[in-house]
């Protein structure tokens, strides 16, 4: 409205300015259609610009435009001396044909790039309004963290977001917990994509994953897991466009989760209960960006982390939407947090023993942050001011070693398996494999970004199948040997130096050999193997090879 009234105020104003001048040239009546057309005109322009959604500013410019264009073709119309103006303008325009084309060619060009940059503006700000409003919606205030030392997101305990909702801070409107993750999806086609975003939200009245009409809500959605027998997932339409999945699909959707032994890939089957529009927190990802849901209670169980969400949304009034007014909003959420966070919910341990008090970490990699040190360093001598304080860093080891010789033969810190075959330990993880003995020890790392696929030891001999071949190794040399090169081998089973290998790819086959005079060759095999398999494992007795 502000805009319309300045319209017509500087129209009118230019309007009466040319009344002025025409004087007496001009009758009452045409003075009158001079001063009223421009303003009408002008705000005709603009409320139509305003109708085909053009932004505020664009529509006054354009009407202020044709605004003062309509005045100049009504003085044309109604007064001699600006009529004959008219005719010697147009006049000398025909008579420098060359300087009249230039001169228009340069204010089109001149025009057309303005114009450009305003349509090429507005069009962005539309663009990034459209993106914004998807994602965040009412939220304006986000509280989430993330832990560079273990690569997850933090983990907030549910009573932080009971704590927000009680503490009684003014000019909220509502808060929503939830978590938000990353997760990879295979189909049972075979399409994948490595990263979508999994979002677990609380239910709120008011929002509905998709459309009004054919969405549902974060309750509608826990109802449909509660009574299922396989567990449920809602998809946006980017997702089922760009893997092409249908309403009752199976798919399978990997994750890691932080354990007390570290973190850990899951991999779980999901059933497509429905697929939404893109709209509502449909599009929480993005108005293209694929993505999945399931209720806050399923994905807390699944991702092992009972009780805890991984992000806080958190919607105000309206009337505190300003930068100037959130700020003693932000401050309270803040002086709320701080009460509400204390020693458990912030991964500290404290170990008493005896008159030694010790404080650690159990996130990540278990270290304090520097602003904790160097607090209890500079407070010391008033909390314990006779006592003595040390600073420890624990670090995993990858080698050791004393006179040549390697103290430290496990590969992995994750150990999957121990065999003892004539005074022999042998040992293999993810990582790679070893042994040990009285005298020797061996040990052998699979190559960085892989793992070890499967092992088999008999006979003095350790395979190791990987994503880049087979290898063996010898108790009798120590000696690292590659059996096979460049072949993606996932299980391996052995006789003493005779073996057996399966390679998996575009083509399914068996690879056999014998280490004492170096053969090996393969056989194709005419398998119908699934498009996702989770494990391979084979075995052998003295007539038959069993494949699982």
């Amino acid at each position: 409205m502000f805009l319309i009234l300045l319209l017509a105020f500087l129209l009118s104003l230019g309007a009466l300015g040319a009344v002025v001048g025409l004087r007496n040239e001009c009758s009452k009546g045409g003075k009158l259609v001079i001063l009223l057309t421009p303003v009408a005109d002008g705000v005709l322009t603009y409320v139509l610009l305003e109708w085909l959604e053009f932004s505020s500013l664009t529509a006054f410019v354009g009407g202020l435009m044709f605004g003062i264009l309509s005045l100049l073709g009504v003085q044309a119309i109604l007064c001699s001396r600006r009529l004959l103006a008219f005719r010697l303008a147009w006049q000398q325009l025909n008579r420098k044909k060359r300087q009249a084309a230039l001169l228009m060619a340069g204010l089109m060009i001149g025009s057309a790039i303005i114009s450009s940059s305003l349509i090429v503006g507005d069009s962005l700000d539309q663009t990034v309004r459209e993106e914004v409003d998807a994602a965040w919606g009412d939220t304006d205030i986000l509280i989430s963290g993330f832990d560079a030392n273990a690569g997850q997101v933090t983990e907030i305990p549910q009573s932080v977001v009971e704590d927000l909702r009680s503490s009684g801070i003014q000019d909220l409107d509502y808060i929503q917990s939830g978590r938000v993750l990353s997760t990879s999806v295979v189909t049972a086609e075979g399409k994948a994509n490595p990263s979508v975003a999994w979002f677990a939200l609380e239910h709120q009245d008011g929002e509905r994953i998709g459309s009004k009409d054919k969405g549902l809500t974060w309750f509608e959605l826990e109802e449909v897991n509660r009574f299922a027998t396989a567990p449920q997932v809602v998809v946006n339409t980017a997702f089922s466009d760009e893997l092409d999945v249908e309403e009752g699909e199976e798919i399978q959707l990997g994750w890691f989760v932080r354990t007390q032994d570290g973190i850990e890939r899951i991999e779980e089957n999901f059933t497509i209960h429905q697929i939404v529009a893109m709209s509502g927190q449909g599009q929480l990802a993005g108005t293209t960006a694929p993505a999945l849901f399931t209720d806050l209670a399923t994905a807390q169980e699944w991702q092992q982390s009972e009780g805890n969400v991984t992000s806080i949304r958190i919607s105000l009034d309206g009337e505190t939407e300003t930068r100037s007014a959130m700020n003693p909003v932000i401050d309270a959420v803040i002086e709320t947090l701080n009460n509400s966070i204390g020693v458990d919910e912030s991964g500290l341990q404290l170990i008493s023993e005896q008159s030694a008090v010790t404080l650690a970490s159990t996130n990540g990699l278990g270290r304090l942050s520097p602003q904790i040190v160097t607090s209890l360093v500079e407070n010391r001598s008033t909390l314990t001011p006779e006592s003595t304080l040390m600073e420890v860093l624990q670090v995993p080891l990858v080698g050791l070693e004393s006179q040549t010789s390697n103290l430290l033969t496990l590969a992995d810190g994750d150990i999957d398996g121990v065999f003892v075959e004539n005074e022999t330990l042998w040992h293999w993880g993810p990582a790679g494999i070893g042994f040990e003995t009285n005298e020797t020890s061996w040990v052998w790392r699979v190559p960085s970004g892989d793992i070890v696929n499967d092992v088999s030891v008999d006979g003095g001999y350790g395979f190791a199948a990987y994503g880049e071949g087979l290898i063996v190794g010898n108790v009798s040399t120590e000696d690292t040997q590659a059996v096979l090169d460049d072949h993606t081998i996932v299980a391996v089973s052995s006789n003493s130096s005779t073996w057996i290998a399966l390679e998996t790819g575009e083509l399914t086959s068996i690879w056999f050999g014998d280490l004492s005079n170096d053969s090996a060759q393969n056989v194709e095999l005419t398998l119908t193997v699934p498009s996702t398999v989770l494990d391979w494992e084979l075995a052998q007795d003295e007539n038959f090879l069993y494949l699982r």
